[in-house]
């Protein structure tokens, strides 16, 4: 398999994406993505560390996970 720039169809450079990912400190993602003229899940995805996985630069150390509240209960109908 060929990663990153070795794919052919590559349309991001590693220099560009770590260029991203410290912008992305000042930077929504949709600014980020109008900016470099990519989608914003493209641009979400390597923020995320889903895609450039080989590419540590400006990649956070540690990574939180989103708490999300919990859903509340659906009410049921009890006779």
């Amino acid at each position: 398999r060929h990663y990153g720039e070795a794919n052919g169809k590559a349309k991001l450079t590693d220099a560009l994406v770590v260029r991203i990912r410290a912008d992305a400190a000042t930077m929504t993602i949709r600014e980020l993505a109008t900016y470099y003229g990519f989608g914003r899940s493209t641009i979400s995805q390597l923020l995320r560390g889903l895609t450039w996985v080989h590419i540590t630069g400006g990649l956070p150390v540690t990574t939180r996970k989103l708490e999300r509240a919990p859903f509340p209960r659906k009410k049921t109908l009890s006779n």
